[in-house]
């Protein structure tokens, strides 16, 4: 099944040749072209027949980017998965509604993104695909995370009576949904209940059904099973459930079992951590730095890594306090309310203190009662001044948009504050997080904030996709120019 790494590499190797690559730029383009819904005959002289030819070049890069991934060569592989999946969105997402051989090359091209944990990207290209198969609408809705569609798509699989079957195709497909409806069913359970072994079990079941749809030439469902295999090995690397344990050791099992299943049965379910959330927790959950820098992209994930080290504070501590810093009123009412959702339920209440910069016995009032305030640093330095007292019990402080230090008046004040705020904060042992997109010298800022330029934990990976272009502004309205 899986080929030889060195044979993967040579077959990846082959689809990089100027004449595969003239022809991927071709179907970008064209996608592009049927986006803004352009009348085809304005199209460019593509070449004939290309959303056939780069189809198929996706599918030689999905058998390499598969193989490397199945010998253990992860990094490479899902760089060839992701370089596959964006051929066939370019050419087959604006058909999809058209053909059912589109939905079809859609449904595999998601499933390849979210192997490659490109998730925001499997979420656009799975829709409108359900119907392309009952298969097709389990894993859509599992990729979604819609668990009331996935109910009942799993509840028409499995809890219906066998169809009569006058020819043995019927009968292999029947089996072969049946089979990533199981699968896909005892992932679900996993997301409950922690049990390692479940995820076994689903991958022994896809194995079947590779063997079957090999045993009836169903290349579809063969790929459907293939993929799907990569997904669960994906998602049992990031699960909450498998990644959470060791950084709060025996004592906190109970309450990580609390707080995993209370984000599973949340609308929508949060069951894993990102690639770049898990890379930020070695820094964010050890209790014995003095913190550091969390450089990771915008949305990818630095709310999570925060409230993480904040359980992780409190669960050693449940007399500590956590000063979370925000510089803007909206961020602060944002954060408030997604921390109550989560942390609220395990005990953990939150308070706010923003607006103005003059700090009231009800201000004090409100620090006192809650385990997390979070504040403007206009808010958070009238309190310190009003009521330095109140730093004694905080263990730990996280600066969010911490790249907000510059030479416009605010920023310099912000910066005095930070500085005045490290010191304090490190002589009573407490820890300080900076996080931030956007950080151009963020080994300065780790040394300054960690005490060690390598306090610092920096990410370029995003879920999302990004297309630059130059806007053209003109008096009648804008154009964008894609590069």
């Amino acid at each position: 099944m899986s080929l030889p790494v060195e044979n993967a590499r040579l077959l990846a190797k082959s689809m990089q040749v100027a004449s595969i690559r003239n022809l991927v730029a071709q179907s970008k383009a064209k996608q592009v072209l049927r986006e803004v819904r352009e009348n085809p005959e304005n199209f460019p002289r593509f070449e004939t027949t290309l959303d056939d030819r780069v189809t198929f070049a996706a599918y030689t890069m999905l058998a390499a980017g598969c193989s490397l991934i199945e010998r253990g060569e992860v990094p490479e592989g899902r760089g060839e998965l992701q370089a596959a999946a964006d051929i066939l969105e370019s050419a087959h997402r604006t058909e999809i509604t058209n053909n059912q051989t589109s939905a079809l090359h859609c449904l595999i091209g998601a499933m390849a993104f979210y192997s490659c944990g490109q998730y925001s990207r499997a979420f656009v290209l799975i829709n409108n695909v359900e119907t392309a198969s009952s298969s097709a609408g389990v894993i859509a809705s599992f990729l979604r995370k819609d668990r009331a569609r996935l109910i009942s798509k799993l509840s028409a699989i499995l809890l219906a009576e066998p169809p009569e079957f006058t020819e043995s195709s019927e009968f292999d497909d029947w089996a072969l949904a049946v089979c990533v409806a199981r699968s896909v069913s005892i992932v679900t359970e996993y997301s409950f209940s922690g049990q390692a072994g479940l995820l076994a079990q689903a991958d022994a079941i896809l194995d079947d059904a590779m063997a079957i749809s090999e045993g009836s030439s169903n290349p579809s469902y063969w790929w459907l099973a293939r993929l799907l295999r990569l997904m669960l090995k994906d998602y049992g690397s990031g699960a909450l459930w498998a990644v959470l344990p060791p950084y709060f050791g025996p004592d906190g099992t109970t309450e990580i079992e609390s707080y995993v299943r209370l984000l599973a049965f949340q609308k929508p379910p949060v069951l894993e951590l990102w690639q770049s959330q898990i890379s930020a927790l070695h820094l964010a959950l050890d209790s014995e730095n003095q913190g550091g820098v969390i450089n990771l992209r915008t949305s990818a994930g630095k709310t999570r890594v925060a409230e993480l080290a904040i359980l992780q504070t409190l669960r050693a501590d449940p007399e500590s306090k956590i000063l979370y810093l925000a510089p803007f009123r909206s961020l602060a009412f944002e954060l408030e309310r997604t921390f109550s959702k989560t942390l609220l339920p395990l005990g953990y209440s939150v308070s706010h203190l923003y607006g103005g910069s003059r700090f009231s016995g009800v201000d004090r009032e409100l620090m006192n009662e809650g385990h997390i305030t979070i504040a403007t640093p206009e808010k958070a330095k009238a309190m310190l001044r009003a009521a330095p007292e109140l730093l004694e019990s905080v263990k730990l402080v996280i600066v969010d948009e911490g790249h907000l230090l510059g030479d416009n008046v605010r920023n310099v004040r912000n910066e005095l504050f930070l500085e005045h705020l490290r010191l304090r904060a490190h002589q009573r042992g407490a820890r300080v997080l900076l996080l931030s997109a956007v950080l151009p010298n963020a080994e300065d800022l780790a040394a300054w904030v960690g005490g060690d330029a390598k306090a610092l934990v920096k990410s370029n990976w995003k879920p999302s996709a990004e297309r630059f272009g130059n806007l053209r502004w003109k008096s009648s309205g804008a154009s964008i120019e894609w590069v």
